[in-house]
């Protein structure tokens, strides 16, 4: 099978390496590795989890966070249903937060951590479209990741058979991501990538 959608690799990941690990993480001085079909399951799931939550093809979610397993995860579980993944650096100032919060039309955030939270909930409070903002790190009284992946767990059968149905329509050409330039000559610019 030739990859022509972000997600194909996740099938071919699993021919091609199934035993291998393809992500890992220290937590609490421990190396936590994640395979292929933990990868292909914490995506599906999030995408599951997205669907409950009425997330649709063309709806946009904005991470902002280092480079961590669960923002693969959930990458490909947006990939999975068409929601576009918007990425965005994690050394902006409050303006430029601001502007693509409201230019992109996001409809979730989803920071890295406690920092990243305080620096992005004023932000997030003043734009109408965002109506949700966790982290991938647990905090305390704060949304986390890990509930859209609970959602997936718990979702219907109708909604792995949809999850299927949207992911066979997916084409290459449709729009997977937006990554916004620097802005370092004006405003930062949204660049469409296809898949």
């Amino acid at each position: 099978m030739k990859p022509t959608r972000t997600f194909d690799l996740l099938d071919r990941c699993i021919s091609l390496f199934p035993e291998r690990s393809v992500f890992a993480e220290k937590r609490e001085g421990k190396w936590i590795e994640y395979s292929p079909l933990q990868y292909n399951e914490f995506s599906h799931l999030f995408s599951y989890g997205l669907l409950e939550m009425g997330f649709s093809k063309g709806d946009k979610i904005i991470t902002i966070s280092n480079n961590r397993p669960e923002w693969n995860f959930v990458d490909m579980g947006m990939a999975l249903i068409g929601v576009v993944h918007v990425p965005i650096y994690t050394s902006m100032c409050y303006e430029e937060y601001d502007y693509i919060l409201k230019h992109s039309d996001a409809g979730m955030v989803i920071v890295s951590d406690h920092k990243l939270y305080n620096a992005v909930k004023p932000v997030c409070d003043r734009t109408d479209n965002v109506k949700l903002l966790l982290t991938f790190d647990k905090n305390v009284g704060i949304d986390h990741w890990s509930d859209i992946i609970a959602k997936g767990k718990d979702c219907s059968v109708d909604t792995k058979l949809l999850v299927d149905k949207i992911r066979n329509e997916i084409s290459p050409d449709d729009l997977a991501s937006i990554i916004y330039t620097s802005g370092t000559t004006g405003i930062p610019k949204g660049v469409m990538l296809s898949h």
